[in-house]
């Protein structure tokens, strides 16, 4: 884990939860831990985020935004609060950024595989 919440995206599975009623039948909904203090006190470290694919994204929503790696590496996520994406990049806010980093974060467009919105949180 990362200072700024970024994380690993490798696919690999590290528990069963319950799934809420309303994601039963949403295709590709899954759910991840938070790592780390940047969201912090919205979402707090070890909490369980339970992500919909399908919900559309805006302007002060959280998301778990993925980010291509470099030279093969596997993806990258940021749990973080939604700004804006256009052609050029995505711009997310972290909450409680590491000492001397930034709130605002910016990834160029190409490496934004994907932008889902949080459903829900609460301790897995």
């Amino acid at each position: 884990m990362n200072e700024d919440g970024r994380f690993i995206l490798n696919g690999q599975k590290v528990a069963d939860v319950f799934c809420p009623p309303a994601l039963t039948n949403v295709v590709g909904a899954y759910g991840i831990y938070i790592s780390g203090e940047s969201m912090a006190p919205r979402y707090e470290h070890g909490e369980l985020l339970l992500i919909h694919p399908g919900l559309p994204v805006s302007r002060g929503n959280y998301v778990l935004a993925q980010i291509q790696g470099d030279d093969g590496d596997p993806p990258y996520g940021y749990v973080k609060k939604f700004i804006s994406k256009n052609a050029k990049e995505l711009v997310l806010e972290q909450l409680n950024p590491p000492e001397g980093q930034d709130k605002i974060l910016r990834f160029p467009a190409e490496r934004v595989i994907a932008v889902h919105r949080v459903f829900s949180a609460g301790m897995g």
